[in-house]
């Protein structure tokens, strides 16, 4: 018995026309585009692409493992060239197209007028837009809807009969769709199947590719470092939230344990390119090795203390494969015990337990190249030179077994914290990053690399680290050719001009900006987009994003003019607008933590006060907080503001200005504890 479609009169012009399967339960004849039969239930013969034969779930315009189109081709009735999506004219010649629509089940692009879909045999009712909805905002709507389903996975999708919707929800819908197919993106990871090859020796190597991003990921393409060399490489598609497994042939060139680059290359929707890299150490061993497959249980952990082997231009042979995450075989008898905790530009950081149990961070390069070399022994040269509250410190450093530096081991860094923050917290941050650069400009070191990465957080004192890029200025000034980061560069950093401390307060400044607005001031598209605005483009206010930022916006503007001529001559003018800005602001609380009889919040920012007023050189002013922080205090901590304040009283008494740095650092453990609470009424 044959199927009817309601309100359609069957005969055997109409039945030869739309196309039937027979259903392999019942023998029913059932609608090539049911999935299911209407009679018993049972499951229809899946569609398969016409192209690559790979089975098709729904109504797709594209195969999504060839590519291909699923939709019948379009051509111009006049010059017959194919045409692409829907528009009036023909693109080649100019010749206006019939009025077409989609076929709501195939996608295929039929005429208005057309009874009948020639691509799945649907019946097509002449459709008109639900009642008092705008025909345009109804046919955008479909085109936008089937862009979504080729672009990628939308989390909240729309309801495909958009007749349901009235003005106001297709219009929100209209919204989110766009919105959707501007903002979504594919995000690639891989994992390899093995990190463990034989020298010279062919091997198969399953790479999973998983698209943790909302959009599909197109022409995907896998490249490797020089010293692998690979087949079968071939471009596929990784929809959104889907994995895909690859098959490769590889075949290692070098023996020892090899850092591999495995590079991603692939497109979105609207044919934006996208790159992404990620690093594998590989176990070379020699042909007559059985290779070791990789068991992520075993390979993840710490490596085990290695042979002692003569050092080689490789590392040692190891009894299992060093991976990026582990620290180097080389450094494992000097540490008890290592976690792996970041990577920056050139190195990797682990967290490590020293045998006489103190924890340290640990920082190694991540490949022995000439260019690392360099920026390690600038590093070296450099950061062993300073020693400063405000700047991490150095334990221990050596080129040899392994280039190396053991330092201080700190909680965070300022980019894990949530932004936009309060002004006051911004400012005192930033404020105390100046004292441990203005003691660095002392010595005549300019840092050249500052960001949020590089200021570290110890018991919230921050501290400056990763010197890298430093370099020693003189009377003399440099334009040599340096690494920078773009959003922090300065413009005299991108046009390769004078350099000097002066660069550092632009980074100091953008810092800042960041801190209480939440966002940069130079961004684009692409690098070369926020690059070339670095020295041409006028940041937005940070009070027009927030009303609270007003309070220090001259002060962060004139730390990021573009002429260094106009920005503050030294941090110690910078540091003096901040104090200015500081003090005002903790006398207000003070006063009010008075009036509401909190001696806690009151010895608080009487401490912070006296320490604003020590690092700007205002003995004075610190010498009476002080005086008035021995009312908020008691016990031993107590006995500790008594001596500060006498320390403090002997140099005003014998007009002694400088402010040394024991007292500065007396001042600070007084605050950190009374900030802990130890040391109130």
């Amino acid at each position: 018995m044959k199927t009817t479609v309601p309100g359609t009169a069957m005969d055997s012009g109409y039945a030869n026309t739309v196309k039937y399967h027979k259903c392999p339960s019942c023998g029913a004849d059932v609608l090539s585009t049911m999935q299911f039969c209407v009679n018993c239930g049972a499951r229809m013969p899946g569609r398969t692409c016409p192209h690559c034969n790979a089975p098709i779930i729904g109504n797709p315009e594209f195969c999504r493992n060839c590519g291909k189109s699923l939709v019948p081709s379009k051509k111009c009735p006049k010059c017959n060239i194919p045409i692409t999506g829907n528009p009036e004219f023909c693109r080649n010649c100019g010749a206006p197209l019939l009025e077409s629509r989609k076929c709501p089940s195939c996608g295929a692009v039929i005429s208005k007028d057309a009874k009948f879909c020639n691509g799945c045999g649907r019946v097509m009712g002449l459709e008109s837009p639900a009642a008092g909805i705008d025909a345009a905002l109804m046919e955008k709507a479909q085109e936008l809807l089937a862009m979504v389903g080729r672009f990628g996975t939308l989390p909240d999708p729309p309801n495909p009969d958009l007749n349901t919707y009235n003005q106001a929800s297709l219009k929100k819908t209209v919204t989110s769709m766009e919105k959707f197919l501007q903002t979504a993106t594919p995000d690639l990871t891989i994992s390899l199947s093995r990190l463990s090859l034989n020298l010279a020796t062919w091997h198969k190597m399953e790479i999973q590719i998983t698209n943790t991003g909302k959009a599909h990921a197109f022409f995907v393409t896998l490249g490797f470092s020089s010293d692998f060399e690979t087949r079968r490489i071939k471009p596929i598609t990784v929809e959104a939230g889907s994995t895909q497994t690859v098959e490769i042939g590889i075949m290692p060139k070098t023996q020892g344990n090899i850092p591999i680059e495995v590079t991603l290359h692939y497109k979105d929707g609207n044919n934006r390119d996208y790159t992404r890299t990620s690093d594998f150490w590989i176990d070379v061993q020699p042909q007559s090795s059985t290779p070791h497959l990789f068991k992520p249980e075993e390979d993840m952990q710490p490596s085990s203390t290695p042979p002692a082997t003569p050092r080689t231009s490789q590392p040692p042979m190891t009894s299992g494969p060093v991976t990026m995450r582990t620290l180097p075989p080389e450094m494992t008898e000097k540490y008890r015990e290592s976690e792996f905790i970041g990577k920056g530009g050139f190195a990797r950081v682990f967290k490590a337990k020293r045998k006489d149990g103190q924890y340290v961070a640990v920082k190694v390069p991540i490949d022995l190249d000439e260019s690392t070399g360099k920026s390690f022994i600038a590093e070296m040269q450099n950061w062993t030179k300073l020693s400063h509250p405000n700047i991490v410190k150095i334990y221990d450093y050596n080129i040899m077994p392994f280039p190396y530096f053991e330092e201080e081991l700190c909680d965070s860094a300022l980019d894990k914290l949530k932004k936009p923050m309060g002004i006051a917290q911004a400012a005192w941050i930033i404020f105390n990053v100046c004292e441990g650069l203005k003691y660095a400009h002392s010595l005549h070191i300019i840092h050249r690399d500052l960001k949020p990465q590089n200021i570290l957080i110890k018991n919230g004192i921050p501290k400056i680290s990763d010197w890298g890029l430093s370099k020693i200025v003189t009377d003399v000034s440099s334009v040599t050719t340096a690494s920078f980061t773009p959003f922090y560069a300065s413009p005299e950093q991108v046009t390769n001009k004078t350099k000097d401390q002066r660069t550092d307060i632009w980074q100091i400044g953008v810092i800042l900006y960041e801190l209480v607005t939440g966002t940069l001031p130079f961004t684009g598209d692409s690098m070369i987009d926020i690059i070339s605005s670095i020295p041409t483009k006028i940041p937005q206010p940070p009070g027009d994003l927030n009303p609270d930022a007003k309070l220090i916006e001259g002060i962060i503007l004139r730390c990021i003019e573009k002429d260094p001529a106009k920005r503050y001559p030294s941090v110690i003018a910078l540091q003096k607008d901040l104090a200015e800005f500081l003090k005002i602001d903790y006398q207000e609380s003070l006063r009010m933590s008075i009036g509401a009889k909190n001696l806690r919040q009151s010895a608080e920012y009487c401490s912070k006060l006296l320490l604003a007023n020590l690092k700007s050189g205002d003995l004075r002013e610190a010498y009476k907080y002080a005086t008035d922080l021995v009312n908020y205090s008691e016990g031993e901590v107590k006995e500790r503001v008594k001596e500060l304040s006498a320390q403090i009283r002997i140099r005003l008494d014998n007009d002694m200005e400088e402010v040394p740095e024991e007292i500065v650092e007396a001042a600070e453990l007084i605050a950190h504890k009374i900030g802990v609470g130890l040391t109130t009424l």
